[in-house]
């Protein structure tokens, strides 16, 4: 499950990490950063959207006004790449 979005991946923390929260913005940016599509990165999003980090859910949503969804970063990106790697290890 970890390749299968890497580079998505990356992208997405990459501009959450940069400081954008809302949905919209983050696949905006991540899309003009990383030439990647606008629907493999929001399948990206959702797909690893969550609180189990064994689970590949690295961001959590918040659903608020409006149908506004802002994202978070669960752990810090330094974090994520050491687990991917403990993880890419045993595969």
């Amino acid at each position: 499950m970890c390749a299968k979005h890497a580079e998505s991946r990356a992208a997405l923390l990459d501009v959450m990490n940069g400081g954008l929260s809302v949905q919209t913005e983050i696949i905006k940016a991540a899309h003009e950063r990383s030439g990647l599509s606008m629907n493999k990165l929001l399948k990206a999003l959702k797909d690893h959207t969550g609180d189990n980090h064994t689970q590949g859910k690295y961001w959590s949503v918040t659903i608020g006004d409006k149908n506004t969804h802002t994202y978070k970063v669960n752990w810090p990106y330094d974090l994520i790449e050491t687990a991917e790697n403990s993880m890419g290890a045993n595969n």
